[in-house]
């Protein structure tokens, strides 16, 4: 439709925004708190790919300014990750924080459920329903943000800068240790 009304149309397509400095916690990084305080004991082991919002704001500026940008640029700059692979990263960085480091066998998932489940009628917040854990394995965390890096020039932030603005931002907020 861009193309037949000549429109010149930028998307930024961002994948996990994690990072500090948020109003309200999105799904990106609601779970971080159990995670910290051991409320999760075991990850599951979903793909997952993650930007810095402060990555994400850049490159929406770019995408305005740079004449050469066009089309969808995706953002994930730390791709094939894992929920579990995020954990371990909590608790190298924060070696005192509660963080599993073993992952949940995806055969095993459908236990997950039921205990969230069970938690659920406890009145506590569900997060692993069927739906949710269908959508989370048909995900595929292998997408390549080349062409952000190319056209926006884009230097990432690294993966451990991410995770310590989410978890210290948590604490600012006195919700983890």
């Amino acid at each position: 439709m861009a193309k037949e009304f000549d429109i010149d149309l930028r998307v930024i397509n961002p994948s996990a925004v994690i990072g500090g400095g948020f109003v309200n916690p999105t799904p990106s990084v609601d779970f971080f708190p159990d995670i910290i305080n051991g409320n999760v004991p075991m990850a599951p082991k979903f793909p997952l790919s993650i930007v810095h919002v402060r990555d994400v704001a850049i490159a929406h500026r770019r995408a305005y300014e740079v004449d050469e940008a066009e089309g969808r640029f995706i953002l994930a700059p730390h791709k094939n990750l894992t929920l579990v692979d995020v954990c371990r990263t909590i608790k190298r960085l924060y070696p005192k924080s509660k963080a599993p480091k073993r992952g949940i066998p995806r055969s095993m998932m459908s236990l997950v459920v039921l205990f969230d489940w069970f938690n659920g009628l406890r009145g506590k917040k569900r997060y692993m329903t069927r739906k949710t854990v269908k959508g989370f394995f048909r995900g595929d965390s292998n997408i390549s943000s080349q062409k952000a890096t190319d056209i926006l020039g884009m230097d990432w932030i690294p993966l451990d800068e991410c995770i310590k603005d989410t978890v210290d931002e948590f604490k600012s907020r006195s919700l983890v240790p």
